[in-house]
C-alpha cells in the first residue's frame, strides 16, 4: 500500500479540507481522511472514481494509501483552520497531483465540446450528483482544466448518491448550456447512454472488491451498497430520463 511520508499543506477546498502530501514513491497526492470527508464520503470517491473512469473522464490517479500517526503528530497547522478535524491514524484516498492543472473556469467551458458536456450532465444525473455548479461569478466547479490535454479531469465525489436531487440540479450545473441538448435526446442516443451506463456496472464488483476493506468495516460506514446498486441499474434501464421531466 501506498505510504504517506509528510503533509506538505492543508488545501481550502470545499468542506473536506483535502490534505497535499508527499508519498513514499516521490508522488504528490491530495489526501482526503475520514474525520474529514467521512467514511461514506471515501467509498463514495472510490466508486465514483471506477464510474467516471469507465464512462471515459480523465481522472487524476487514485489509490487507498496508509497515514501514519507518526505524520500526523509532527505536522503542526491542523488548529489553524476553524472546524477542521484532525486526521487519525488509517486508511485515506489519495488522489494524484495533475502537473500543469488549474481550477475549472467559467471561460473555459467554451473549450469543451458539447458531447462531452452532456456525458458529464449524464453521469452527475446518473450518480446523483448535486456539487458540479459553476456560474461566470464563481461556484463549487469540482473539475480540474488540464492545459496539456486542453480537457478536464473529474475531483470531488463525496457528495454523490444525493437522495434529494432532482431535474433543478441543472439550473446551476456547469454545463446547464447543453442541458436543452440532454432534454431532447431521441431514443437511439438515449439507448447508448443506457448501454454504456449497463457496462460500466458491469465491472461494479471489481469496484468493490477493490475498497478498501476497513473503510467497509468501520462501524461509521452506513452505505446501502446493495440499494445504491439497485438505483444506478434502474437508472440504466432508462429510468434516469425520468427525472428530466
Amino acid at each position: 500500500m501506498l505510504e504517506i511520508i509528510s503533509i506538505e499543506d492543508i488545501t481550502k477546498r470545499g468542506q473536506t479540507h483535502p490534505l497535499i502530501c508527499k508519498a513514499d514513491n516521490g508522488e504528490t497526492y491530495f489526501v482526503k481522511y475520514a474525520e474529514g470527508a467521512t467514511i461514506n464520503g471515501l467509498v463514495k470517491e472510490w466508486i465514483a472514481a471506477h464510474l467516471a473512469l469507465g464512462f471515459g473522464f480523465n481522472v487524476p490517479e487514485f489509490e487507498m494509501a496508509f497515514l501514519s500517526q507518526d505524520v500526523i503528530d509532527i505536522y503542526p497547522r491542523f488548529s489553524e483552520i476553524q472546524g477542521l478535524l484532525t486526521p487519525t491514524e488509517g486508511t485515506v484516498f489519495a488522489s494524484k497531483k495533475i502537473p500543469f492543472a488549474e481550477d475549472f473556469k467559467h471561460s473555459n467551458i467554451n473549450s469543451v465540446f458539447i458531447d462531452k458536456q452532456q456525458d458529464l450532465l449524464v453521469f452527475d444525473l446518473w450518480v446523483r450528483n448535486d456539487d458540479r455548479n459553476l456560474t461566470a461569478i464563481g461556484g463549487n466547479v469540482n473539475l480540474l482544466w488540464s492545459v496539456d490535454k486542453n480537457d478536464f479531469y473529474v475531483i470531488d465525489h463525496n457528495l454523490i448518491f444525493d437522495e434529494d436531487l432532482d431535474e433543478n440540479f441543472l439550473s446551476m450545473h456547469v454545463f446547464r448550456e447543453s442541458a436543452g441538448n440532454v432534454y431532447n435526446f431521441d431514443f437511439s442516443l438515449r439507448q447508448e447512454y443506457e448501454l454504456k451506463l449497463q457496462k460500466i456496472l458491469d465491472k461494479w464488483d471489481n469496484y468493490m472488491s477493490s475498497c478498501p476493506k476497513k473503510w467497509l468495516q468501520s462501524d461509521l460506514f452506513n452505505l446501502d451498497l446493495d440499494g445504491l446498486k439497485a438505483k444506478l441499474t434502474e437508472d440504466a434501464a432508462g429510468a434516469l430520463w425520468d427525472r428530466l421531466r
